[in-house]
């Protein structure tokens, strides 16, 4: 008769490998909840019954992740990016609702830093009486807009139209004036190191911070606005050194680091500058003014 080591028979065996899968399973959760732009509560799940993939948002819990037992976890974040629309838009609108009370709402900004343009908003919000939806944003000068809300209470709440829809104004208002401003400051930063670019054009992506292509043509991130100077400069280099060098070769860093010594440093810290941005720019929840 055979005997089984101790800790070593198969229910031993069973249970590493459960608690294998639960740490596997834990970090696909993690991983996921890393790549959404809103912080949705992830958890990621085997069932022998699955067929398939399947992503659900559910109230209080946030998204949970069915996948098939065997399935490789590695191509979860392929699964998930394809579906990313319908997350953050169902998140939304349980947030919205109050069904999803581990997501906090955006707060409405009082003031908006343009960091990179040296310029700051004051954000005064006027209720008014008048029919009809639309906000409006007003330039008032000395750096003050008002944003007339299209309802009676000013502080309304969490997830109300008059609230969206004056985020969605201020929204336009930033690209507006920073557009032309971001392309202004990379021409200049073009006549001081003598790398030229065919056009530029500026527009609000989701993973990357700027681009080029063979042909010189730039395109840059409007979050870039947001950003401290220094680090929206090191972008504007960046891309501008791409006119030359299209991969990341030895050659390109080169060409970099000839313009600004300390690039490896500013590139890590442009890896968290998404933290600069404010997050009723780059979320659609809404919620009271802060």
């Amino acid at each position: 008769m055979a005997i089984s080591a101790p800790g070593r028979g198969p229910g031993a065996t069973k249970h590493v490998v459960a608690t294998a899968t639960a740490r596997q399973t834990a970090a696909a959760s993690r991983l996921v909840a890393s790549m959404l732009d809103m912080p949705v509560p992830v958890c990621v799940r085997l069932s022998r019954r699955a067929g398939g993939v399947i992503l659900r948002m559910l109230p209080a819990r946030g998204l949970e992740i069915v996948v098939p037992a065997g399935f490789n976890l590695e191509l979860l974040p392929v699964a998930v990016e394809s579906r990313r629309t319908w997350i953050e838009d169902a998140a939304a609108r349980l947030a919205a609702s109050g069904e999803l009370p581990g997501l906090l709402p955006v707060l409405m900004p009082r003031r908006i830093p343009l960091t990179a343009l040296g310029l700051e908003y004051r954000v005064d919000y006027l209720a008014r009486e008048a029919a009809g939806r639309t906000c409006r944003v007003r330039e008032m000068g000395a750096g003050r807009l008002a944003v007339s809300l299209a309802g009676p209470q000013v502080g309304s709440v969490a997830g109300g139209e008059p609230l969206e829809s004056a985020r969605q104004a201020l929204c336009a208002f930033v690209k507006a004036k920073a557009g032309p401003l971001l392309v202004s400051a990379l021409r200049q930063t073009s006549q001081e190191t003598g790398l030229p670019f065919v056009s530029a054009r500026v527009r609000q992506q989701r993973t990357r911070w700027g681009s080029c292509t063979a042909g010189g043509r730039v395109s840059l991130n409007v979050n870039l606005a947001f950003l401290p100077a220094v680090l929206a400069r090191y972008v504007f280099i960046h891309e501008l050194c791409h006119t030359r060098h299209q991969d990341h070769s030895p050659r390109f860093w080169g060409a970099v680091r000839a313009i600004v010594p300390d690039c490896r440093e500013l590139d890590a810290a442009l890896r968290h500058g998404a933290h600069y941005v404010p997050l009723w720019f780059s979320r659609g929840i809404t919620g009271p003014l802060s």
